[in-house]
C-alpha cells in the first residue's frame, strides 16, 4: 500500500516533469529556392564519396528541419535511371547547416534541382531559373554535352510535372 501511494503521488510530477521539458515544434517556413542559402547550407561532408556513373538531374520537394536534416523528401522529378536507384540514399544522408542568417535554425519548406554531370560539379539551381543557368554556363564556355544535359534534364523534369510548355 505505501508503494501504491508513493507511485500514486509520483507519476503525475514525472509527467509533468517529462511535458515540460518538450518544446513546440518551431513551424515550417514556406521558402523559395532562389533564398535557400540565406537559411541552410549543405554539409559538404555529407556528401556522397561516389555519384552516379551518368549524366542527370533530379527535383526534389522537402523540409529541411531544424536538426539539418531532409524531412518528408518527395521525389517531384528526376532524370537518370542510376540516379533514381541513388536518390534514396543521398536524401538521407545529406545534412544542411544553418546560414549565418538563421542562427534559430528556422526549419523551412523548399524545392531544390541538382543537376549531376560527369563534367561538371553538382550544381543547386531553381527550376525557374533552370534556363538562365544554362545561358550562364554557355557564357562560362563548359563543354555542349554539359549544357545539353542541362537543358534536357530541365525540360524533361518539367514534362514528368506536367509543367506548361514541356514538351511530350
Amino acid at each position: 500500500m505505501t508503494i501504491r501511494y508513493r507511485i500514486s503521488w509520483l507519476l503525475p510530477l514525472l509527467l509533468a516533469a517529462c511535458a515540460g521539458g518538450q518544446h513546440p515544434a518551431q513551424p515550417v517556413k514556406e521558402v523559395a529556392t532562389a533564398d535557400q542559402a540565406q537559411y541552410w547550407l549543405v554539409d559538404s561532408a555529407s556528401l556522397p564519396a561516389g555519384m552516379p556513373a551518368e549524366d542527370g538531374c533530379f527535383r526534389v520537394a522537402a523540409i529541411i528541419g531544424s536538426d539539418g536534416r531532409l524531412h518528408e523528401p518527395k521525389v517531384l522529378a528526376s532524370v537518370g535511371r542510376r540516379i533514381a536507384a541513388w536518390l534514396p540514399s543521398f536524401l538521407a544522408q545529406i545534412r544542411f547547416d544553418p546560414a549565418p542568417q538563421n542562427p534559430g535554425r528556422v526549419p523551412i519548406r523548399t524545392t531544390f534541382t541538382w543537376t549531376l554531370s560527369q563534367t561538371v560539379e553538382t550544381s543547386t539551381v531553381s527550376a525557374a531559373s533552370a534556363a538562365a543557368a544554362v545561358k550562364a554556363a554557355q557564357a562560362a564556355g563548359l563543354p555542349p554535352d554539359t549544357l545539353a544535359t542541362g537543358e534536357k534534364c530541365k525540360l524533361e523534369m518539367d514534362r514528368q510535372m506536367g509543367m506548361p510548355g514541356a514538351q511530350a
